[in-house]
């Protein structure tokens, strides 16, 4: 057995992206305090023992403190594992993607309410 959520609080959600086409397998978590993680599990012939396959190694992605102090309720991928959403006490929905240097970051936020200055669009385009 892995631990995989280590110092991020009590996790809330998991979701396992589709596609397994990559070589390698990601995890999405959502925590009651607020942190958003995307695992990458690498496939080995022996290693450790993740869901039935074996893994080479477990390594975290990305870290997000996704909804700023609010419980992250969910975390889900799209069906071919390329986008994850993430919603929480916020009242948000996050959308999250990978960028071309293969690093995830907040793509799109969706709320009713404004969105505060400091989650608005960087000089890159994406969200912050």
């Amino acid at each position: 057995m892995e631990t995989i959520q280590e110092g991020g609080g009590l996790v809330r959600s998991v979701a396992w992206a589709p596609g397994g086409q990559r070589g390698y397998e990601l995890i999405a978590t959502g925590s009651k305090t607020g942190v958003v993680r995307i695992f990458r599990l690498e496939e080995a012939g022996e290693g450790i023992e993740v869901g039935g396959g074996a893994w080479k190694s477990v390594s975290v992605m990305e870290q997000y403190q996704g909804c700023a102090g609010n419980e992250v309720q969910r975390v889900e991928w799209n069906a071919l594992g390329t986008l994850l959403s993430s919603s929480g006490d916020d009242g948000r929905v996050r959308l999250w993607k990978e960028d071309h240097f293969g690093r995830w970051k907040p793509y799109f936020i969706a709320s009713a309410e404004q969105v505060p200055a400091e989650e608005t669009t960087s000089e890159d385009g994406m969200y912050h």
